[in-house]
């Protein structure tokens, strides 16, 4: 690269963060999540027509997605409301949604690609794997935006479920990209390559907390000092969980809680950053979208989001918050906020990456499902909160 393209590189990467941090204020005064926008100014400026440069890294949009989303559920780990040990209801139905709600809306999804669209089995649970979980940085930044509380914690179980379950379907795609890349695997190891990830990450995760802890009491450093050191210990935290085969992501949300249980440090630090990794998440991913793609796959993209958000999302939930003696508005808003962001379209760079059968028309499917469930469900999830009787305000 010589210096005139190296400049011309940085000018264009300011001028994509510089018109995604103005269309912030933007995404407040019209009412759509500042995530839609961010997308959209990927999707925009890349990949799309003979006047456009090509931007065709998924490889590298992978790895920055998963050092984005890693710093984001550590600060998710690091503000966990350790209050809840003492709410154990809220603690169980969280945690419940995030396990059993991600597997059952896999199958489901799956179960409806499978006969509707004449897929594979193994590509249906692809689909719906991708499409499991929930987004932590969706679903704080519409609750955050658009001030919602709720007066029986049903935020509090849907800001916990968004922030443990992407693990789960990290772990199940991974899995099912292995098999469908020709790996032969039975469903016991399947399964147990998918606890394994799990609960090694969960070893890792609390021993890089305590070695956060430890260094932080050997140097003495307070206050921002001290996030830093734990950033620099958080990226060679993430290496290592992938050298011995954790899941990275609850790796990083497990060091949060492990840490924040010892008491905080100063909190003006991690939202900036976190602010920047969604913006530069969001814009990235936007970018490796094609346009033609998404046309080509818009039909099936639409079905896809209705079966999603109406049918396996709530048949996932309703029984699960039955459970905990929820009323049906309480069980309705917690179905409709389960939000798709980020995450799932991380996770369908996977099959891309390894290409898979129909890599290409997942990576399509899963943009377009998350497009629609940010503009549909993010827009109206304060009316909803609003309607059902849930908001404090």
């Amino acid at each position: 690269m010589t210096d005139a393209e190296f400049a011309i590189v940085l000018v264009g990467v300011g001028a994509l963060l510089t018109a995604a941090f103005i269309t912030t204020n933007l995404s407040r005064r019209v009412g759509l999540p500042s995530l839609l926008l961010y997308l959209g100014l990927g999707l925009i400026f890349g990949n799309g027509g003979a006047d456009d440069f090509l931007f065709d890294y998924p490889q590298a949009v992978k790895r920055c997605a998963e050092m984005a989303l890693g710093l984001i559920l550590f600060k998710g780990g690091y503000e966990f409301r350790h209050e809840l040990r003492s709410k154990p209801k809220v603690l169980s139905e969280g945690l419940t949604l995030a396990l059993l709600g991600t597997l059952t809306t896999a199958f489901l999804t799956a179960f409806f690609v499978r006969f509707a669209l004449h897929w594979t089995w193994l590509e249906s649970l692809l689909l719906g794997a991708v499409l499991s979980s929930t987004d932590a940085a969706a679903v704080f930044g519409v609750f955050a935006n658009q001030k919602i509380c709720s007066k029986k914690h049903e935020v509090e179980v849907l800001e916990l479920e968004s922030s443990t379950n992407d693990p789960l379907a990290f772990g199940l795609v991974a899995g099912l990209v292995t098999i469908m890349g020709g790996k032969a695997m039975s469903v016991g190891s399947f399964v147990g390559l998918v606890v394994k990830e799990l609960f090694l990450g969960i070893l890792v995760g609390t021993a890089v907390g305590l070695v956060m802890l430890g260094l932080t009491r050997l140097t003495g450093q307070k206050s921002e000092s001290a996030e830093i050191l734990w950033l620099a210990v958080l990226t060679s935290a993430l290496g290592f969980a992938e050298l011995t085969g954790a899941n990275p992501l609850i790796t990083a949300f497990i060091a949060g809680v492990v840490l924040s249980a010892k008491g905080r440090a100063g909190a003006g630090f991690w939202g900036p950053l976190v602010s920047l990794s969604e913006v530069i998440l969001f814009l990235m991913l936007g970018l490796q979208v094609f346009p033609e793609t998404l046309l080509s796959n818009a039909g099936q993209a639409i079905f896809v989001s209705l079966v999603l958000v109406f049918v396996a999302r709530p048949l996932a939930v309703l029984p699960i918050t039955s459970l905990f003696h929820r009323d049906a508005k309480r069980s309705v808003f917690i179905s409709w906020a389960g939000l798709r962001g980020a995450s799932p379209i991380v996770f369908g760079l996977m099959p891309l990456i390894a290409q898979t059968p129909r890599c290409q028309e997942i990576f399509a499917t899963v943009f377009c499902v998350v497009v629609f469930s940010v503009l549909i469900q993010g827009s109206s999830l304060g009316w909803a909160a609003n309607r059902l009787g849930i908001s404090e305000n």
